[in-house]
């Protein structure tokens, strides 16, 4: 239909005119879709969701079942492309009776494939839909723009599962059926956009900027605005992959100065949490955390609801390194604190021989206690078994069934029994006394 986004306005302006000529009633419908479609090209999803709401309705009226199909799957399509992702799976769903009701398996397998897209931007996990990949990549239900589709979002799964060597065979695939179907070039800039990523990930930088490289060429000849400033994210996060933040960082604030422009929320967003992620990468905290708070307004403003789960994900993202870093920490207080107890029972093991060597007694007739020689209760005793084994008091909570609040009553009782200023004191006094 169009092969650049001045090719697609061409055609949505001739489209519109055609409509004001007020044409036979019966191209009406498919004249509202062409329209439709061709102005999602141009990036004006507002005037192109409300002529394909008005093709549906008609094509409807007059029992056009396959125009009424493509203006509801386009509808869902600009809807995805605004982020309104809610609605977006309801105008799939809807696409998708009329697919069955077409008796279409080809529509089918196309519906079912964005309905798996919409679902993974939702937040389903991606190891649960992994699977639905698979089976739709082998599926002989495609056309070849939707096979390409198809091979593109599989790879997209696979990066980020963590697997690029596994994204770069299917994009790859993707990449290649494209070219002999000869589809059109802003269906093929965001495979190449992840393709190069891939190849970052894997330390190819020589072929991953290559890649980016020819696309942002491609991108800039057609006119696409919108998949130039994609393509400059992409190439932000292939250099934090190939480990060039400040290059990265750079190029990020480049193209978030470009899409704010649009006001395109939904990439806005994408781009912000690029950008996060390079700073963090780059030591530069301060500049992460504003980042970080950027997110939470343009969130905010996309939907509460959506707000929560967008936030849920990034959370998880950095609680992820937080308890590592914890664990981290913990393991090494743990060895610290075994060293010190070691040592202590040495000395303790030395002091014994040398006060016997000299005729002291040296057995222990009660629970020793230095503060009123109060001893200790059963449970403070459990408790300061698991002090000695450097447990936290969350850890010791879980161990004896108690809360974090029980167990730090325990143990500031403990220290005051034992007259010790912190706990690792209490330990050190408990190992010195023979009570550990």
């Amino acid at each position: 239909m169009h092969t650049d986004a001045k090719g697609a306005l061409a055609t949505a302006v001739e489209a519109l005119a055609l409509i004001q000529d007020d044409v036979g009633i019966e191209h009406q419908p498919r004249l509202h879709f062409v329209a439709g479609h061709s102005l999602i090209v141009t990036d004006r999803g507002d005037l192109a969701i409300a002529h394909l709401v008005q093709g549906a309705e008609l094509a409807r009226r007059h029992g056009l079942l396959d125009v009424e199909f493509d203006c509801t799957r386009y509808h869902a399509i600009a809807l995805l492309i605004l982020d309104d992702l809610d609605e977006s799976l309801l105008r799939f769903g809807a696409a998708l009776t009329l697919a069955t009701q077409l008796g279409d398996p080809v529509r089918e397998r196309r519906v079912l494939d964005s309905l798996l897209s919409v679902r993974t931007q939702l937040g389903e996990p991606l190891e649960s839909l992994l699977p639905l990949r698979v089976a739709s990549v082998v599926s002989e239900h495609h056309t070849a723009e939707s096979r390409v589709s198809a091979l593109n979002n599989l790879g997209r799964s696979y990066m980020r599962l963590g697997r690029p060597q596994d994204a770069i065979v299917h994009l790859r695939q993707a990449s290649q059926l494209a070219r002999q179907s000869g589809m059109l070039a802003a269906q093929m800039l965001p495979i190449q956009g992840t393709l190069g990523v891939a190849l970052a990930m894997i330390h190819e930088a020589s072929e991953a900027l290559q890649v980016l490289d020819g696309a942002h060429k491609t991108s800039l000849a057609a006119g696409f605005d919108r998949e130039n400033t994609q393509l400059l994210a992409y190439r932000g996060e292939a250099l934090r992959h190939l480990g060039l933040f400040d290059e990265s960082v750079a190029c990020l604030r480049q193209c978030q100065q470009a899409v704010s422009r649009t006001g395109r929320l939904a990439d806005e967003r994408l781009v912000c949490e690029e950008l996060m992620l390079s700073l963090k990468a780059a030591g530069d905290s301060s500049g992460a955390l504003e980042a970080s708070e950027a997110l939470r307004e343009i969130d905010l403003r996309l939907g509460r609801d959506r707000a929560a789960r967008r936030l849920s994900a990034l959370t998880a993202r950095f609680e992820l390194d937080k308890t590592r870093r914890e664990a981290e920490l913990q393991a090494l207080h743990n060895a610290e604190l075994q060293q010190a107890n070691e040592q202590l029972r040495t000395a303790n093991a030395s002091l014994k021989k040398a006060l016997q060597a000299l005729g002291f007694d040296t057995r222990q007739t009660r629970r020793p206690g230095v503060a009123g020689d109060t001893a200790l209760t059963a449970r403070e005793v459990q408790v300061l078994s698991l002090l000695g084994k450097g447990k936290s008091n969350r850890a010791i909570g879980e161990a004896l069934g108690l809360s974090p609040i029980t167990v730090r009553h325990h143990v500031t009782a403990i220290m005051g029994k034992l007259g010790a200023s912190s706990r690792t004191e209490a330990v050190a006094l408990a190992l010195r006394n023979g009570m550990l």
